[in-house]
């Protein structure tokens, strides 16, 4: 297991590397001057050289690499122009809100498909499977921001049984996390479901079956395990997706968090601040995904012995 952990550990650091390598390149890929977008109109010419220096612009695309590459292994991603507070400072106060809509919406993704998607492969081209195809095809087509407004009309405007948005209670968790995780559940339920379809069929089963184990036994301890192997990998990939949901889930439901901060700093042109929630989002995408090849390796021996 230690040899397989180090394997996967030692793609970690030329990877961050990369990230950072295009995180730093924001600024140049905006047309005009990034100094002077920062500091608007009115900016002298001397404020303009000052900022170009201390945001290392004049040092070529490679030295600004190494020089943010410095800063970010300090903890310094800039200041917010809008703000005037550090990058990490408003990051932080973030990162709470994004983490609890993403992991609440994760859980009900894995929670939700697995169930789908047992009862769908226990019973193959019955009515629960055509529920998961269709839950499947239908969840990940349908834009989350439309979703997000038909449950607001639905469970806000018409029935009045949950709040249109904003922090507060568990109530104002529940529609930003069903909306982020509808069109996971569908996918985690199809792979699920093909795995259990599968697993059932194979000869271990049949070998339990024979040996008089009980049938839920049979579905949960034995073919379960081996079906919800791919099912980790979708899992990881869709904690990716979530992430990358939560732009516009917490824009329609005013939700605190990263994806409401980045459309906001996309809209006021705050490049230092859309750099730093870029570079902790796609940190956070690699992370996970190291977490998840370790996770897989646990689950299936055979992955670390290969």
């Amino acid at each position: 297991m230690g040899r397989y952990l180090l394997g996967r550990l030692a793609w970690l650091v030329p990877t961050l590397l990369g990230i950072a390598f295009v995180t730093s390149s924001v600024l140049y890929l905006v047309p005009g001057d990034p100094a002077q977008i920062l500091l608007g109109e009115m900016a002298t010419p001397a404020q303009i050289q000052a900022l170009r220096v201390q945001l290392h612009l004049n040092e070529g695309l490679w030295g600004r690499y190494v020089a943010y590459v410095g800063d970010a292994l300090r903890g310094d991603l800039g200041r917010s122009y809008v703000s005037q507070q550090p990058v990490t400072v408003e990051i932080a106060q973030a990162v709470p809100a994004t983490a609890e809509l993403a992991l609440t919406a994760w859980v009900l993704a894995a929670a939700g498909g697995a169930a789908l998607g047992v009862a769908a492969g226990r019973r193959p081209g019955t009515l629960a499977g055509a529920a998961v195809t269709l839950l499947a095809v239908g969840g990940f087509s349908v834009p989350v921001f439309w979703l997000g407004i038909l449950l607001i009309y639905l469970f806000a405007s018409i029935w009045h049984l949950l709040p249109t948005g904003g922090v507060g209670g568990l109530s104002h968790l529940v529609l930003p996390a069903i909306t982020l995780a509808v069109p996971s559940t569908g996918i985690v339920a199809r792979f699920v479901a093909d795995g259990m379809a599968e697993a059932l069929h194979a000869d271990y089963v049949r070998t339990a079956a024979a040996k008089g184990v009980a049938r839920r036994a049979i579905v949960w301890r034995h073919a379960f395990r081996n079906a919800i192997i791919p099912a980790v990998t979708v899992l990881g990939l869709q904690l990716g997706e979530l992430l990358s949901g939560v732009v516009l889930v917490e824009t329609v439901f005013a939700w605190p968090g990263l994806g409401r901060l980045l459309f906001n700093a996309i809209g006021q042109r705050d490049l230092l601040l859309i750099q730093g929630i870029v570079l902790v989002l796609a940190v956070t995408f690699v992370l996970v995904n190291i977490l998840v090849d370790i996770a897989y390796g646990m689950i299936d021996p055979r992955i670390r012995i290969a």
